[in-house]
């Protein structure tokens, strides 16, 4: 009997390492599942990262246009308001130059009275 029972026992061991391991493999299949979703959840968070910076880049770029081009229009401005300045001083000098040649010439005009 006693063979047997050693039987029994290594059956008895044999369908316990069986459930044993069906156990780890379950254990594992459920372990690759969940890296598998920490995976496609880490992934989704950097191209919803990358996303947002692609964003954030273009929204950038526009205000830099817009800015260069108010700064572009200032210096036209800024050009326009000079020309105009060197104008008016311009014509400020030619009238004092004519100013000058007037009473000179009145002067000239007493001194020989």
């Amino acid at each position: 009997m006693t063979d047997q029972g050693d039987m029994v026992d290594q059956d008895n061991a044999f369908i316990q390492i069986q459930h044993e391991n069906q156990h780890l493999k379950e254990t594992i299949l459920a372990l690759r599942e969940k890296m598998e979703l920490l995976s496609f959840s880490k992934d989704q968070s950097v191209q919803e990262a990358i996303a947002a910076s692609e964003q954030e880049i273009l929204q950038l770029k526009a205000a830099i246009g817009a800015l260069r081009e108010k700064l572009e229009q200032q210096q036209i401005l800024h050009q326009e308001q000079l020309q105009e300045a060197e104008l008016v001083n311009r014509d400020e000098i030619h009238q004092l130059k004519e100013m000058i040649q007037a009473l000179r010439k009145e002067l000239e005009t007493r001194e020989w009275e």
